[in-house]
């Protein structure tokens, strides 16, 4: 299962379940496609590349 994948499986939890929960997603793709496709889903907080470094760690965890 890619993240894609899980994206759509995510989408047919109960709200209960997704109302505290932030995804972040973390991806070695350099394709724009993903990233606007990452982007557009109403899940999705943020979209970052590895290497994952401690200051968009820190930016993450302060701002969300």
């Amino acid at each position: 299962m890619d993240g894609f994948e899980f994206l759509e499986e995510y989408a047919k939890f109960p709200a209960a379940q997704k109302e505290n929960c932030r995804i972040v997603i973390l991806t070695t793709s350099n394709n724009p496609e993903d990233m606007v496709r990452a982007s557009a889903n109403p899940y999705v907080i943020k979209y970052l590349n590895k290497p994952l470094v401690a200051e968009k760690l820190l930016e993450l965890l302060v701002c969300g």
